[in-house]
């Protein structure tokens, strides 16, 4: 009875319980009672032999494809791995990769970007980016980024599965051994057949295979192998190596890879001595070439608006004097602009081709506009007490290549002298920086003007100007409305920290001018002025920022650097 209902396996019909209903629906099968009738079905729809031969042919499409794809990125790091392997300089007074002295065997170089290494011009790539402008890659890191961006690398963050060169060669000649001794192994001696006879030999180092009953053979050339994956030709056939097509083979392990935190991994491979370009010859150049190298760091505190930089040393720089020896000193300019107060001088070390200087040197009122747009030039000069002091090299570094208070070394290769100069017309305008604050006092009910410092003042001749500072509130009536700090003595950057106070009404600020000028104050002379600016609502840009936020949030001190010209109306 209960086998009648419920079925006892070979019964046709059978009538499914609750498990079994729960069951399909999470299988999503059906509510069919047919099972059997199913199953039989189910058995009848099998693949025919050209629908399997169809999906075979489709998996082994794509497991060609797959192959294709290894071997292709396998050439790439195969290059990237022999460019490695024939690094043979140490990145600091030798180039990387070529090992020639940088600085004194007629070379001069540049720092890789990357690994900051030094490299000479011969083995460095120049590219361009978004973020640093201009800037020099050392071919293995040049070689490396070529590698993650063709290989995909960059999208899964690890190179890809490949197969180089020296693993396909290994895996024919393997095969060939293998043929070869079924060959010799399935040939009788007694029945009096002449055996094929298969020679392997190396001669100077390389693998030969000669076939003496064998018409045709396949070679693969060693000069194939620098060429690419398009060289590569599968050959179904029984191939071997011609002995005229010799193929050169070396087993290279632990081969370091240079990485961008400039650490080495080390990559057990066996490559391939394929026959790599060589590096261009050593250019013959002229004794102007030979320049040095210099070091330095640069900080950038946006909260002094200042750049410190730090002079550490230089070498191998170009002999001046007779002697074969030189006198440097290092001259910092900061560019766009080419005012003398934008030049700073370091000390002269004497008779050396190596100085030490160890000093400091500041820009102050360098704001966040500046950073993004201004470059210091490093230039270093021979001091000559008879004639004119002689150039020897210099370098350029953007100032947006900086962090914030965070201290950057840089050790540079010295260059020669652009043909042409920056030039900006409303930079060179600029006579200098004076810092200013504003601040409306309702409690006193007055204008505070606070003259903190300047810098950068222009100056005439070789002597820093002595300063003061004139503030004048427009249109004014009366001697009350004008005011002027002490003077500053011989300096660029004089700080006057002194606060000026004008008894205005609120309502009254906006109608007025506000004038300050810097004046340079001669002995018994006319006191000339440096430059200056004019504050108000017919004001623009900066100006007239710094003018609102005094007027609209009251009792709320408010700095900034302001440019000095010279095209300022005094006139009241």
């Amino acid at each position: 009875m209960t086998d009648a209902f419920f079925g006892d396996g070979t019964d046709r019909w059978v009538c499914p319980n609750d498990r079994n209903l729960t069951l399909r629906a999470k299988l999503n099968s059906g509510w069919s009672m047919k099972t059997a009738q199913t199953d039989r079905q189910r058995r009848r729809d099998t693949l025919t032999v050209k629908e399997q031969e169809v999906i075979q042919n489709v998996v082994r499409k794509a497991e060609c494809i797959d192959v294709v794809e290894k071997r292709r990125i396998g050439w790439l790091v195969e290059r990237l791995e022999n460019l490695q392997r024939k690094a043979i300089g140490d990145g600091l007074d030798h180039c990387l990769l070529c090992g020639e002295q940088i600085g004194f065997l007629r070379s001069t170089g540049a720092v890789c970007e990357t690994c900051q290494k030094n490299v000479c011009t011969k083995c460095g790539v120049e590219t361009m980016s978004r973020q640093h402008g201009s800037l020099w890659l050392c071919k293995i890191c040049s070689e490396q980024r070529e590698v993650w961006k063709r290989s995909g690398a960059w999208f899964f963050n690890k190179i890809p599965d490949y197969l180089t060169p020296s693993k396909m060669l290994s895996s024919q000649s393997s095969a060939r051994h293998s043929r070869a001794s079924k060959a010799e192994a399935s040939c009788p001696s007694e029945t009096g057949i002449t055996p094929m006879n298969v020679n392997h030999s190396y001669v100077h180092g390389k693998a030969t295979s000669h076939d003496s009953n064998s018409e045709s053979e396949s070679s693969l050339e060693g000069d194939a192998l620098s060429d690419g994956p398009k060289q590569v030709k599968k050959n179904q056939s029984d191939s071997a190596v011609s002995p005229r097509t010799p193929v050169t083979m070396t087993t290279n392990l632990d081969v370091p890879r240079v990485t961008k935190s400039n650490e080495r991994e080390t990559l057990p491979k066996q490559v391939v001595d394929s026959d790599l370009q060589e590096m261009p010859p050593e250019s013959e150049s002229d004794e102007e070439s030979v320049l040095g190298m210099l070091e330095f760091s640069l900080l950038y505190d946006p909260s002094s608006s200042s750049v410190l930089c730090f002079l550490h040393r230089a070498k191998s720089l170009k002999s001046m004097d007779s002697n074969g020896l030189a006198d440097p000193y290092v001259k910092i300019h900061l560019l766009p602009g080419d005012s003398k107060a934008s030049k700073l001088r370091s000390k002269t070390v004497k008779k050396t081709l190596n100085p030490v200087w160890n000093e400091e040197l500041s820009y102050n009122g360098i704001t966040t506009e500046d950073v993004l747009k201004k470059m210091l030039q490093l230039s270093v000069y021979d001091e000559d007490r008879v004639g004119h002091n002689e150039f020897i090299g210099q370098s350029r570094i953007f100032l947006r290549k900086l962090t914030p208070l965070k201290k950057k070394l840089f050790k540079v290769c010295l260059e020669h002298q652009p043909p042409t100069q920056l030039e900006n017309v409303e930079e060179e305008a600029e006579q200098g920086r004076l810092l200013l604050s504003l601040l409306y006092s309702t409690e006193k009910k007055g204008l505070q003007v606070g003259i903190i410092q300047a810098a950068r003042l222009a100056s005439i001749g070789h002597l820093a100007p002595s300063s003061f500072v004139k503030v004048t509130l427009q249109p004014n009536t009366s001697s009350k409305w004008k005011h002027k700090t002490s003077v500053k003595k011989r300096t660029t950057n004089p700080e006057y920290n002194e606060t000026i106070f004008f008894e205005i009404e609120q309502n009254q600020v906006a109608v007025k001018n506000l004038v300050v000028s810097v004046w340079r104050n001669h002995f018994g002379q006319k006191d000339e002025i440096i430059g200056g600016f004019q504050m108000g609502v017919s004001s623009n840009g900066k100006l007239l920022k710094h003018w609102n936020e005094c007027a609209k949030k009251t009792d709320q001190k408010s700095e900034y650097w302001h440019a000095l010209t010279q095209n300022v109306d005094l006139k009241h």
